[in-house]
């Protein structure tokens, strides 16, 4: 298993709702987090800032599934895999539009340590500076936190910028990121 290469993105194949979607809660180095797999694919990693039923709450409005069962051992390998960068072989599925999965496939091309203007990020996607914005809005509707590394993604000043889940998380993750190059 390579850590040279990026985990494999996919897109949804259907709008249908899941069949059956399986998650499961793990604690991160950056707090606790909820990951939601479809069969063997990764759909959705949050980071849980409230208990674990608002987040649950909220994956299943955003991802409905006929059914939803908890693996917590699943959800923990996978924490430790993306903490060991093995993730090479991981199978991510997101839903979007094209333009949103060329920059979520930009993302995984990234370098942990290194950190991307969303200037510089519309650059290597090949696309035209008036662009910006768009590639903002896809970094930020980005589900599998930290898998595909929007926190890499800093503002053209220099600051940190918002993020999802918080500006101190987004730090705390460079900073990790930098730390065990």
């Amino acid at each position: 298993m390579s850590n040279d290469l990026p985990p494999i993105l996919i897109p949804r194949a259907s709008e249908q709702p899941f069949e059956r979607l399986v998650y499961g809660f793990a604690d991160t180095p950056f707090g606790r987090a909820i990951v939601a797999f479809n069969g063997m694919a990764i759909c959705a990693l949050w980071f849980c800032d409230g208990n674990e039923n608002d987040t649950l709450n909220a994956l299943k409005r955003d991802f409905a599934a006929d059914e939803y069962s908890r693996d917590d051992s699943r959800a923990e390998q996978i924490v430790q895999r993306i903490i060991a960068r093995q993730t090479s072989d991981l199978i991510l599925e997101v839903d979007g539009s094209e333009f949103r999965f060329n920059i979520w496939q930009q993302l995984l091309s990234t370098t942990p340590a290194e950190t991307l203007t969303y200037g510089e990020l519309t650059e290597r996607c090949g696309l035209a500076r008036g662009a910006v914005r768009a590639v903002a809005s896809a970094v930020a509707s980005n589900q599998i936190g930290w898998i595909i590394p929007c926190h890499r993604i800093v503002r053209s000043r220099g600051d940190i910028g918002r993020f999802r889940w918080g500006e101190e998380r987004k730090r705390a993750m460079v900073n990790w990121e930098k730390s065990s190059k």
